[in-house]
C-alpha cells in the first residue's frame, strides 16, 4: 500500500539511506502519481542526495497543485538554499510561517529567515 511504502521512506530517510528512500517514494508514486506526501518525501531524499535542481522541480509540482501545502514550501526553500537562491528561499520560508505560524518547522524557519537576511 501507498501508506506502508511511505512508511518505509520516510524510516529510510531518517537512517540517512537517502537512495533506498528515494526508490520507495517511487514506487509509492507508481502507485498514486499525485500522491502530495510522496512528492515531499521525494524532494527531501533529493536534497539529501546533493540534487538541488530536481528537488525544486518535485516540490513545485506539489505546490502546483495545493499551494497551501506547506510542508512542500518548507523543502522548497531549502532546496533554493542548496542552489544558492536566497531571495527564492527566503519567500517560501516565509509562505510556510503564514501558512502555520506555530507549525513543526515554524522555528526553523524563523531561524533561517533570519540567517539568510544577515548575509
Amino acid at each position: 500500500s501507498v501508506e506502508r511504502l511511505l512508511t518505509m521512506a520516510d524510516r529510510a530517510r531518517r537512517a540517512d539511506r537517502a537512495e533506498r528512500a528515494r526508490t520507495l517514494y517511487e514506487l509509492a508514486l507508481d502507485l498514486v502519481p499525485s500522491d502530495a506526501d510522496a512528492l515531499t518525501g521525494m524532494g527531501w531524499a533529493y536534497i539529501d542526495l546533493d540534487k538541488g535542481a530536481a528537488a525544486t522541480a518535485t516540490f513545485r509540482r506539489v505546490l502546483s497543485r495545493n499551494e497551501r501545502f506547506s510542508p512542500a514550501h518548507m523543502g522548497l526553500a531549502e532546496a533554493y538554499q542548496l542552489r544558492g537562491m536566497k531571495r527564492d528561499a527566503l519567500k517560501h520560508y516565509q509562505r510556510y510561517l503564514d501558512l502555520v505560524p506555530n507549525g513543526p518547522e515554524a522555528p526553523v524557519a524563523r531561524r533561517m529567515i533570519e540567517r539568510l537576511n544577515a548575509k
